[in-house]
């Protein structure tokens, strides 16, 4: 519509006869007929004075307001009668309310039909949406184009992501005597037996792989993400690939790299100015936003690779020092959380740099990561910042060791309890604190604890004798043995006597809990009898039966080794009668647990059944016998409902 064409016509005719307008707007309408279209006007009257008119094109969907004495307006018809009032179209006191009359019935229906029955406000609230849609949509479509003039990732980027990011991530299947490597392909006997997750180097290829059995999981999925750093058009832009290493003992390794994020910078990495996410469509297709939408999580930069093929740019666009450290990282192809390195907070940065030239660089990966790993001081002397002997920390530098080990020494530093610096490197290298060894030997030697743990036999690591021993010893207390006893100290078999001390701790429990269900659920024990009789069953082989009460639901989960025991559940639901807990038996064996059956008494069927660890062992009986049960109590029930009717 154009504007002068639109005033160039005659307005519509102001409401006629004496009309008490008081500070009343009225809307008269006419339809007339611009370049050909027909559009609908509604001109606002006050007191017979002309005070705007509002064009509305059905055919363009767009609608315009003339204002008298203020000219084109882009507001609503409502808002124009409450400035023609010269009231405040946000702040008025009722705001929202329709703010002008109709002058006629005819005038109202006219504008009625033209608009199709729909109202002038939601006209205009269509107008305004597909408006904001279009508008999006061009939006979206700038950003598409400027993300496509971005030229594509460098040539070498995908053997990068192979051979650095992915350079542990290969595996060789096998299957008796033969392998499968995911890397080269190749397919040959293989010499000795390899172990399931057991590193190796491929014999064919030569690359570091991992065992995996066939008969295992089949197929892998490694991801990881690959950051490449880059200068466009006046901006530093950092894009973040998501990369997928697929393999299985049925095909060669299958990589996929789809970019996700791209961050937008100006001068400095630290803060980006702009940043851009990658969405698949509704139709599949991907396009580029710079919203975050809701439903959707981006996460990045959390572990990534830096792709290292710009070595030169990067040392222009990254401090010299640092450029240097992180080539060096992502040379190896180690993933760390980039994003936090590169924005940085309080003088990480600083602490980072002094660890990770120290050579400390497990260390100073994790304080990038956390921010915590203990640190004494933030500056000075590398051991007094670290809070260690220096013994200690010869021992962190030749191993690189990360804060586990740190927690150890500085432990043992405030706390050595007379250990010498290779007990103290010992417990390092388990993960085990002197002072929780100490909690464990009580008021005994620690050295002579250790030492016991030492000469421990059935064990691979330090650490796991620590925990059995430590488990061991806290149920022995709390089971009243005697501790100042050798024998009980310091058993001959760890294992052995940590097994039997967890049965006995475990049947106390029970004990316990069945005495608290047999008074808190006492209606099963009452429901029993009754139960048997309406819904149990037998035949040649098998029986079906009630328990007889609360403690004997709790056994039978206990010994099945299923939920049925864990919680108050199904003790709750049987005891309010709302479903039942019924027994499946052999009839040659009747006390020993089989099947452990939940009943819906009101919908008569089966809810579920298991046997043994949630397993259904002799399913196709099972289920045989299943199908009788059913079939008589449901006609055990049709009996007594004619029974009750007749």
């Amino acid at each position: 519509m154009k504007r002068k064409e639109l005033l160039g016509t005659a307005p519509c005719s102001p409401p006629a006869g004496d009309i008490d307008f008081g500070m009343n707007i009225m809307a008269v309408s006419q339809i007339m007929t611009v370049e050909g279209r027909k559009i609908i006007e509604i001109d606002l009257y006050q007191e017979k004075e002309l005070k705007a008119r509002y064009f509305a094109d059905e055919e363009q969907r767009a609608s315009c307001v003339w204002l008298a004495g203020s000219g084109w307006k882009k507001i609503k018809l409502n808002n124009a009668a409450r400035m023609a009032r010269g009231m405040d179209v946000v702040h008025g006191w009722d705001y929202g309310c329709r703010d002008y009359t109709w002058a006629s019935q005819e005038d109202r229906k006219r504008a009625a039909d033209y608009l199709h029955d729909i109202s002038v406000e939601s006209w205009e609230e269509e107008i305004s949406s597909e408006y904001r849609r279009n508008a999006e949509d061009r939006r979206l479509e700038r950003i598409q184009e400027k993300m496509n003039r971005l030229p594509g990732a460098p040539d070498d980027f995908r053997k990068y992501v192979m051979e650095k990011a992915y350079r542990d991530d290969h595996y060789l299947y096998y299957d008796k005597e033969k392998g499968f490597c995911s890397r080269c392909g190749r397919e040959a006997a293989l010499e000795g037996k390899p172990r399931h997750n057991q590193e190796g180097r491929c014999p064919f290829c030569g690359k570091r792989i991992l065992y995996k059995s066939a008969g295992r999981k089949k197929e892998h999925d490694a991801r990881r993400e690959v950051l490449y750093i880059m200068q466009w058009e006046n901006d530093i832009i950092l894009r973040y690939f998501k990369c997928s290493l697929i393999s299985g003992i049925d095909r060669k390794e299958d990589l996929e790299i789809t970019e996700s994020v791209r961050t937008y910078h100006d001068g400095r990495i630290k803060y980006f100015k702009k940043r851009y996410v990658q969405y698949a469509g509704a139709k599949g297709t991907l396009f580029w936003s710079d919203k975050m939408y809701q439903g959707n999580t981006v996460a990045y930069g959390r572990r990534t690779c830096l792709y290292t093929g710009n070595r030169e740019e990067l040392g222009l666009l990254i401090e010299g020092g640092w450029a240097q450290m992180l080539i060096e990282l992502g040379e190896n192809g180690t993933a760390f959380p980039l994003k936090e390195m590169l924005a940085g907070y309080g003088n990480t940065p600083v602490i980072f740099e002094k660890l990770y030239k120290a050579g400390l660089r497990k260390l100073s990966l994790e304080y990038i990561k956390t921010g915590r790993i203990g640190l004494k001081k933030r500056d000075g002397e590398l051991k007094k910042m670290l809070g260690i002997t220096r013994p200690a920390l010869h021992y962190m530098l030749r191993n690189d060791s990360g804060r586990n080990v740190l927690a150890v020494f500085q432990d043992a530093k405030e706390n050595s309890f007379g250990l010498n610096d290779r007990e103290i490197e010992e417990l390092a290298q388990a993960g085990i604190c002197p002072g929780e060894l100490a909690a464990v030997a009580e008021k005994t030697k620690l050295v002579k604890t250790l030492h016991y743990l030492e000469k421990a036999e059935g064990y691979r690591k330090l650490y796991d004798k620590y925990t059995h021993y430590r488990d061991y010893t806290g149920m022995a207390q709390a089971l009243e043995y005697d501790m100042t006893k050798s024998t009980v100290r310091y058993p001959k078999d760890i294992k052995a006597a940590h097994d039997r001390m967890l049965m006995e701790f475990d049947t106390l429990k029970l004990d316990k809990r069945k005495k608290e269900v047999l008074i808190k659920y006492a209606n099963i024990r009452k429901l029993s009898p009754c139960l048997d009789q309406m819904y149990g069953f037998q035949n040649k082989k098998y029986l079906i039966r009630a328990p007889k009460n609360a403690a004997e639901i709790v056994d039978e989960g206990r010994t099945l080794h299923h939920c049925v025991a864990n919680g108050d559940r199904y003790l709750k639901q049987h005891n309010e009668e709302k479903t039942y807990i019924f027994f499946m038996r052999k009839i040659q064996v009747p006390e020993e647990s089989w099947y452990t059956i939940e009943f819906d008494p009101h919908q008569m069927e089966i809810i579920q059944y298991y046997g043994k660890n949630d397993m259904k062992p002799d399913q196709k009986q099972a289920d045989k016998f299943l199908k009788e049960w059913m079939k008589e109590i449901r006609q055990r029930a049709a009996g007594r409902t004619a029974q009750a009717a007749g």
